[in-house]
């Protein structure tokens, strides 16, 4: 058991990594969209300002697995004080 409360979301982030790290390594064609669930803000396409689909951020649109997407996981990905369901689909 985990002595630090994010430790668990740390472990997570880090299994999104490997993953994402070995498709782009594997020359996939598959596609990967990265929605956060639980921000403090709200970025998606489907919210009108209004309280449908808050909290709720697009973080990277569908496309293939890069760099970018990879970086931003590993550096810029934190887990904050809001409280969220973790949901990894992987098609």
């Amino acid at each position: 058991m985990h002595s630090c409360p994010f430790a668990l979301i740390y472990d997570e982030i880090v299994c999104v990594f490997l993953l994402f790290f070995s498709q782009m390594f594997a020359e996939s064609k598959d596609e990967i969209s990265l929605i956060l669930f639980g921000t403090a803000d709200t970025a998606n396409d489907l919210s009108s300002g209004g309280e449908a689909y808050a909290n709720i951020s697009i973080a990277r649109p569908l496309g293939p697995v890069d760099w970018d997407l990879l970086q931003y996981i590993d550096k810029d990905l934190k887990p904050g004080n809001m409280s969220a369901d973790c949901i990894l689909q992987y098609i």
